[in-house]
């Protein structure tokens, strides 16, 4: 082989690792942009969901219902609540299931407190929601991301029990879970997700 068609080769292969490298930066570029599209979705869920004057109603009827959540009664303003805010962490658990987010992005951070004090106030309803319909993976979005948010929250050995207080201030009723409770809640929620084919690491 003479020695231009050896400058030749690897002048060749140069160009095809340079390409190479170029065409990884862009596919990179694009995903960090496709999740940076995806977070701010996150981001304006977050605002739905949250809602202070039905979110008060809800902890109260929470606490003064022997912390259940019986529909009888029930102001139908916030049972409409109740459905907007199952639908709208649904949605944000379907974008963690299709990792088009990160667990640790800081809009996911920024939601898991809420994301997990709705589903331990919501379990029961959703559970009976699905009895009712007969579909056992209904809103199974928001229960995979309760699951990575108590995930989340159990990984951090400085945090201590998790209380859902009454929003009334003068009034003593709270839910205490405590770390291990904590712990076995997670074991339920993650087995009941293995059987639906659902898990998210």
């Amino acid at each position: 082989m003479s020695v231009w068609a050896s400058g030749a080769t690897i002048v060749g292969t140069l160009l095809v690792a340079v390409a190479a490298y170029i065409y990884l930066r862009q596919l990179n570029t694009m995903n960090n942009t496709r999740k940076l599209q995806a977070d701010l979705s996150l981001f304006a869920e977050t605002h739905k969901v949250g809602n202070v004057r039905f979110e008060r109603m809800l902890y109260g009827h929470f606490c003064e219902n022997n912390f259940g959540l019986p529909l009888d009664g029930m102001d139908d303003d916030l049972r409409a609540y109740i459905v907007s805010t199952v639908d709208a962490l649904s949605r944000v658990g379907v974008l963690l299931q299709n990792r088009f987010i990160d667990q640790s992005s800081a809009s996911v951070r920024l939601l898991a407190d809420r994301a997990l004090r709705m589903w331990l106030i919501l379990e029961e309803y959703v559970k009976r929601s699905r009895r009712r319909r007969g579909d056992p993976s209904w809103a199974v979005e928001m229960q995979l991301l309760a699951s990575a948010a108590l995930r989340q929250r159990l990984k951090n050995s400085r945090t201590g029990d998790f209380t859902i207080y009454h929003p009334d201030s003068t009034r003593s009723e709270c839910k205490v879970y405590s770390r291990d409770s904590l712990h076995q809640k997670l074991q339920e929620l993650e087995t009941e997700l293995k059987a639906l084919g659902m898990e998210i690491r």
